[in-house]
């Protein structure tokens, strides 16, 4: 099997792609400062030296160290979540994984400025399913893989399509880059809007009376400032509001949302009025 792994390899390499090493749990196998292949270039030597202990598979690099953006299609109900998209997987290079699921391998665009504002790992769709990793709720889904690694053949239980072999992949639509773009914005908003619920909960519980009508205002002005999502930010104010001592009315608060929302402008420093 090492020879076949370095022989891949090797041939990647000569193709312009850059490689590692992976253990069976897919970690690499070569140690840290793998990452450094994103910007410096790997010689022929270095991907011999990789390959000459015992490997069990190999990864390949993907954007910014080569041209390739994988769609990770995780899970046997991964397919049917995509569906719910729309979106086009025609021109992808595809290999089945040893887990059931499918990468679909596309080359980057001439312009790659939105690729670059992408992070490691964006998960694109979520399926509804019930499915379970050693115990624990793991949900199938396709994750849009950049400045990371993707297993690849002839690592086992990887086998590429011949159909739609590495060479022949297209270039990923613009429309997937943007509707990644879109699904890390929401992610993020997310977890800012978890992390204002735990200060919420934290700086709002016992705020007396004489105080709560001014504390909720401010607080709907940093949410706004913030560009946290308006039902996020409702959700937010309701808590606060039931933190209050004694609780501040629901619906008054809610008007404070929209009232903010309405006249004041996002990421504004002194939020100004329209």
């Amino acid at each position: 099997m090492n020879k076949i792994l370095r022989d891949a390899a090797l041939g990647h390499h000569e193709a312009g792609r850059r490689v590692i090493p992976t253990a069976k749990n897919k970690a690499p196998a070569c140690g840290e400062g793998w990452d450094r292949w994103f910007t410096a270039e790997q010689t022929e030597a270095e991907v011999r030296d990789l390959f000459s202990d015992d490997a069990h598979g190999l990864g390949l690099l993907q954007y910014p160290a080569s041209k390739n953006v994988t769609l990770d299609f995780d899970g046997l109900h991964a397919r049917e979540a995509w569906q719910e998209t729309g979106l086009d997987l025609s021109g992808a290079a595809r290999v089945v994984t040893q887990s059931g699921g499918s990468h679909f391998v596309f080359r980057t665009p001439a312009d790659t400025s939105e690729l670059d504002k992408l992070t490691r790992k964006v998960r694109l769709v979520k399926a509804k399913c019930d499915c379970k990793k050693n115990g624990e709720p793991n949900p199938c889904g396709v994750d849009l893989l950049v400045n990371g690694y993707a297993v690849a053949p002839p690592t086992p239980g990887y086998q590429e399509d011949p159909d739609y072999p590495l060479e022949a992949a297209g270039v990923i639509p613009t429309e997937i880059i943007c509707f990644a773009r879109s699904q890390q914005h929401s992610s993020l908003a997310h977890q800012n809007g978890d992390r204002e619920r735990f200060n919420t909960a934290q700086a709002l519980a016992g705020v007396p009376e004489g105080q709560r009508d001014e504390t909720l205002f401010k607080l709907a002005c940093k949410l706004r400032s913030a560009d946290v999502p308006r039902d996020m930010a409702e959700t937010l104010i309701l808590e606060a509001a039931r933190n209050c001592q004694p609780p501040f009315s629901e619906r008054i608060a809610l008007e404070k949302v929209e009232r903010v929302y309405r006249r004041y402008e996002p990421n504004s420093e002194e939020k100004k009025r329209r």
